[in-house]
């Protein structure tokens, strides 16, 4: 057949009475028919298979959606959990279901759980070693003392009296250590009973500096610049005092001789304060910028006369989240080379004081 032609089917039978043919009857049909009938067919098998890709698709994407949403809401969950500077703030939730995903957040919260231990120990380490070393060190202290009494009466040596001398500056060494590990270790529950109070942290730290810091270290030069209007903030003199001395006393520790400290101090347009300490000497190494801050951790390369423990910064951070701020290192990017200790507090919005 060509294209365009139509053809015909036709089926004839006769119709007979008492044996002679009166007539026929004769059924026609094209094929135009049948081929729509083919081409309905054809459709609806198409429409049919269309729905169901469309039902499972939407069935996969459900299952998709699904999957991706708990894994976004444990990603969340464990990057809230930890601050970036190490401390733990959160548990992950653990989920009920048996699959995999719910495996995981139940091993990562372990995770969470036995690092928190660790951390604990670690802070609890410092009290029980202030504990155990306390008595004997007393007895040391007393026995030095009264073998020094003793040769006293004898005449001693100039050799004798000199070994007796390096053990008693290493006695009252071991008690600086000791009564500063006591200092972290307790400070916690005496944050808790501190009272606030609205400071003019400009001039305090101008006080500070002159009756303080200043003549404690008179051999290195700090400058500061105090703000011509007051910034307020509310807090506790006496640990904002302590928090800043231990910044004060790290700068000089690793200052370049010769250098000066600067403290500056700044209002920003959203009432947050920032007190900078700066310093010229060695700078951080980026993954200990937020280690320093914990207990018992040093950056100290060079042991000089005075102890450490790497407790100063643990007690800077201690204090600043008391009073809801926050501290943070960084190296120096002014061509210089040092450091640069920032601490933030919260300030009193100008609507709070009318």
């Amino acid at each position: 057949m060509e294209d365009g032609q139509v053809e015909v089917m036709a089926a004839i039978t006769p119709l007979y009475e008492q044996e002679q043919v009166i007539g026929a009857v004769v059924v026609e049909q094209t094929t135009n028919s049948i081929l729509s009938l083919s081409n309905r067919l054809i459709e609806e098998t198409i429409s049919l298979s269309v729905i169901a890709f469309l039902f499972g698709g939407c069935i996969l994407l459900f299952f998709a959606f699904r999957i991706s949403a708990r894994i976004r809401r444990l990603r969340n969950q464990a990057a809230s959990a930890i601050t970036p500077d190490g401390r733990i703030l959160n548990t992950i939730n653990k989920d009920s279901a048996s699959d995999e995903i719910a495996d995981l957040g139940r091993t990562l919260d372990s995770m969470l759980s036995q690092l928190q231990q660790q951390i604990e120990h670690r802070e609890q380490m410092a009290d029980n070693l202030e504990h155990e070393m306390r008595t004997p060190l007393a007895g040391i202290a007393a026995s030095v003392k009264n073998l020094r009494q003793e040769q006293l009466d004898t005449n001693p040596s100039d050799r004798i009296m000199e070994y007796i001398q390096w053990v008693e500056r290493d006695v009252q060494r071991m008690e600086e250590l000791l009564t500063s590990i006591r200092e972290a270790t307790t400070l916690k529950n005496a944050l808790l009973l501190d009272s606030m109070e609205l400071l003019d942290l400009g001039r305090a730290v101008s006080v500070w500096l002159e009756h303080g810091w200043r003549p404690a270290f008179n051999k290195v030069d700090i400058l500061y610049q105090a703000p011509e209007h007051e910034i307020l903030v509310n807090g506790d003199p006496v640990r904002l005092r302590q928090a800043l001395e231990k910044l004060v006393e790290n700068a000089v520790s690793f200052h370049t001789p010769g250098t000066a400290i600067e403290l500056q101090l700044e209002q920003h347009d959203n009432d947050n304060i920032s007190l900078l300490v700066i310093n010229q000497g060695p700078i951080i190494e980026p993954d200990m910028q937020q280690q320093i801050f914990h207990s018992m951790i040093s950056n100290r390369a060079v042991k000089d006369k005075l102890p450490h423990l790497g407790l100063g910064l643990y007690i800077v951070r201690t204090v600043l989240d008391h009073h809801d701020g926050r501290v943070s290192v960084q190296n120096l990017s002014d061509g210089r080379t040092g450091v640069v200790f920032t601490i933030t507090l919260p300030g009193v919005p100008s609507n709070e004081l009318t």
